[in-house]
């Protein structure tokens, strides 16, 4: 393999770290760039397998291959080359771990796996539209980012063309070291006369979905010859009869297609196993199915199929659009809910559609325990943001026209930033220390400040009653939802159609200036950046709608209706769920944003903002009545697990939550109760 780099040394002109782990195509290095402040992976070739003229003039030319191909889910590859007959590649350096570690400690949850499959497949589709083939995917190649700076997690696909340059001059299968590589290989693989194509990388995706979800190989060996006949003899194994795990069965007939010995029997592409991976998680998360219906069924026109195609999802994926009814009641804006009372909404009603029913079960035995602590804050609060690096809580104070700095370690508030009108709803750029605040005054304006000195540094014009904002951690930019509120339609019997649609405010920061607007639905409140798919799901609580909106052309990509009453939004980058909380509905719904189907409904009463920790798997609910006597219902926040749905009370943490966030380092999560002046520390 070549005698091993000390940290300090220097190769091929770059500058060695550390040894970051070897395999059987060779030792990866983490180096410093000759000539930019980058750090990359330097891989250098395992030299058994790289021994002639023809292995390297191969691998070069694979190399420059793989290095022309640009998707945020393959590691990128920045150069390579021979030196003193040491093959080696730099590519893109990721900070966190790979598939193979995490499946050290078993199977991982169904729907983990199936997002990691859903990323994988999305940069093997991706290649192979551009003619390049993997040929050795594997849980070890599939890597992942550290997702504990506050950035969401990545999936990225290592190694593009080095097993194609050694395959194809024997050295992918004359080694005993490549076994690992071997437990994937597809049938043809074995077969020295077959055409390999695409289908090779479907099957390798297969068995890593059968390895994800039982912590098992397809077919288990301890030489080359024992893999060799599993692939090629033995029956597709099926992971729900995998012993100690359990896996819907839904996922054997997947599995036994993406492992078909015949490859006219597999999946066409990667993505079409990708998403029958996402229906069946979808179908097996349904506890009970039932079709809700009600009398009188509402007309057609009230919800509308349309073909908007789904962002990343099916290609005849439907969205469901809810038409604006003459003379529904209209609800107040939400920074009134507790001070104005106005007739209830009527009961949901979905016709003719099977809509998947979560109820949510008793508390069971070893529900998680909360400590709670109080936090007074100024007058009304209504807003709630996290600096995860520095964990500084910010909370908008509607009443009192202010921002309290809050120490996230000593619960204790540090500051308060005056002059701030109709403070409603605030976010946090941790990289730029810069902290956003809405004015949900009629002439809209956000308020731009520095959170080093905690002084206003610019006030930016925006659309009318700005309510709540979500920062892009990559471009920076900042998405404000303008609720546009038509006085005619505030009214006790205000008739819906008098509400103006509202639109999203697209800020950039450096120019401190508004530099597009997209207008979406009615009343927007819940807004949430879905970084990896370049998406912001925006929540219409006017018309029970969410509006997708493709950030790279500032565009609505899709609508899709989602409850009623809607105001927070929370996203799960891990398994691409969106929840929904429908304050009328009294539901949380969940959204596949692969495919924008609703996949279930998680009954909870008065659900307002809602927030998610993705590392501890806790979805936290506020509650709070927007219409009535808030003295004759029980208001106490809820938290729901993520993976199995069942929903906890949280006692002693408030009764009217009208904003959440979450610290994804520390943990904690802060719940803004408006009724007295409070936000609650939850830590589980």
């Amino acid at each position: 393999m070549g005698a091993a780099l000390e940290s300090g040394g220097v190769f091929a002109g770059y500058r060695i770290v550390r040894r970051l782990g070897a395999g059987g195509m060779g030792t990866v290095y983490l180096a410093e760039h000759p000539n930019l402040p980058r750090l990359v992976a330097l891989k250098l070739l395992n030299r058994a397998l790289t021994d002639d003229e023809d292995v390297r003039a191969r691998f070069l030319r694979e190399a420059d291959t793989a290095a022309r191909l640009d998707h945020r889910n393959i590691v990128a590859v920045y150069d390579r080359g021979n030196e003193g007959g040491q093959l080696w590649i730099a590519m893109q350096y990721v900070d966190g771990s790979d598939a193979a570690e995490l499946l050290r400690g078993g199977a991982l949850p169904v729907g983990r796996a199936v997002w990691i499959i859903t990323e994988t497949a999305a940069a093997l589709d991706y290649a192979h539209g551009h003619g390049v083939l993997h040929r050795d995917v594997k849980p070890a190649n599939i890597l992942l980012t550290d997702a504990s700076r506050g950035e969401p997690e990545r999936v990225l696909l290592a190694d593009f063309g080095i097993a194609k340059a050694l395959d194809e001059t024997g050295g992918f299968t004359r080694s005993g070291m490549l076994l690992a590589s071997l437990q994937y290989a597809a049938p043809e693989q074995f077969d020295i006369g077959a055409a390999i194509d695409h289908r090779v990388d479907v099957y390798a995706l297969g068995a890593t979905l059968y390895r994800m979800l039982t912590g098992a190989l397809p077919y288990p060996g301890s030489t080359p010859a024992q893999l060799m006949y599993g692939h090629v003899s033995l029956p597709v194994p099926k992971p729900s009869r995998h012993g100690g795990v359990r896996v819907p069965e839904g996922f054997d007939a997947i599995v036994e297609r993406a492992l078909a010995k015949d490859r006219e029997s597999r999946y066409s592409s990667c993505g079409e196993l990708a998403a029958a991976a996402n229906d069946t998680l979808a179908a097996a998360s349904k506890e009970v199915t039932a079709t809700v219906s009600s009398s009188p069924v509402p007309p057609k026109s009230e919800l509308v199929t349309q073909g908007v195609a789904a962002v990343g999802g099916a290609e005849h994926a439907h969205t469901m659009e809810p038409a604006v009814v003459p003379g529904a009641p209209v609800r107040k804006r939400r920074v009134r809910r507790r001070l104005l009372a106005v007739v209830a909404a009527a009961v949901a009603i979905i016709a003719a559609v099977a809509v998947v029913l979560m109820w949510p079960k008793p508390p069971p035995h070893g529900s998680p325990a909360f400590t709670v602590s109080p936090v007074a804050v100024g007058k009304n609060p209504q807003g709630v943001a996290v600096d995860a690096t520095t964990h500084t809580v910010y909370v908008a104070n509607y009443d009192s026209g202010t921002v309290s700095v809050l120490d996230g370690t000593t619960r204790a508030v540090t500051a308060t930033i005056e002059n701030i009108p109709h403070a409603i709803g605030v976010a946090v750029d941790p990289q730029t220390r810069t902290v956003y605040v809405t004015d949900y005054g009629d002439a809209g304006k956000v308020f731009m400040i520095d959170a080093h000195t905690n002084t206003v540094a610019a006030t930016i014009d925006v659309g009318a009653n700005p309510d709540n904002m979500a920062v892009d951690p990559r471009t920076h930019l900042v998405y404000v939802t303008n609720a546009t509120v038509d006085p005619l339609a505030e009214g006790q019997t205000g008739a819906r159609t008098g509400s103006k649609p509202g639109s999203v405010s697209v800020i950039d920061p450096r120019a401190r200036a508004v530099t597009a607007t997209v207008g979406v639905g009615i009343r927007p409140i819940g807004v949430v950046v879905d970084v990896d798919r370049s998406r912001l799901y925006v929540g219409n609580d006017g018309d029970n709608s969410v509006s997708v909106i493709d950030l790279s052309t500032n565009t609505v990509a899709a609508t899709v209706a989602a409850g009623r009453g809607i105001e927070g939004l929370a996203l799960d980058h891990r398994s691409g769920t969106l929840y929904v909380a429908n304050n009328l509905g009294d539901s949380v719904w969940t959204i596949d944003t692969h495919t924008n189907r609703v996949t279930g409904i998680i009954p909870v009463h008065r659900p307002s903002m809602i927030a998610i920790d993705e590392d501890r798997r806790i979805l936290y609910v506020g509650v709070l009545l927007a219409n009535g006597d808030p003295t004759t219902l029980d208001l106490t926040p809820m938290a729901i697990d993520a993976d199995t749905n069942k929903v906890t009370p949280i006692p002693g943490s408030g009764g009217a939550t009208a904003a959440a966030a979450v610290d994804p380092g520390t943990g904690a999560a802060y719940l803004v109760d408006n009724a007295d002046n409070t936000v609650y520390v939850v830590r589980p």
